[in-house]
């Protein structure tokens, strides 16, 4: 089974509404989106645990080719497992280092990915979390 998200760049606060690059790392049970807008804005958010452990050599990313979205396909590890679209839940991780945007996230609408991009980096610095905003629905 897979889940499928979807995050439009007007849903970040502060965004020019387009992203110039997108990066997903894949976890076990998380999920990290790092996006740059147009204007050079970052925003990094972090899913909450997951409801259940994903397969992250099989979960795939595809931004859009306007920019306008990034679309996030998670492979599920137990396909019969079901998923809420109220348990998929991100997070800005505020800023550990040189960026300082402040950013909110908000509740977006559902399309699926069509083409692959993957990474599978599991070793990041964690920084802390502020409130919890859904970012997309599940797909079964």
């Amino acid at each position: 089974g897979t889940v499928k998200l979807h995050m439009d760049a007007s849903m970040l606060r502060g965004s020019v509404g387009s992203f110039r690059d997108a990066q997903v790392d894949f976890e076990e049970r998380q999920v990290v989106v790092r996006a740059i807008d147009r204007g050079g804005r970052t925003w990094t958010l972090r899913s909450a645990k997951l409801p259940g452990p994903i397969l992250a050599d099989e979960s795939r990313f595809q931004l859009g080719k306007t920019g306008k979205d990034i679309s996030i396909t998670l492979k599920k590890a137990i396909a019969n497992e079901i998923w809420r679209s109220d348990q998929l839940k991100f997070s800005e991780e505020k800023p550990c280092s040189m960026t300082t945007h402040p950013v909110e996230a908000a509740s977006g609408s559902s399309k699926a990915a069509s083409d692959p991009g993957t990474s599978s980096s599991r070793h990041r610095k964690r920084g802390t979390q502020t409130d919890y905003a859904k970012l997309g629905h599940a797909f079964i």
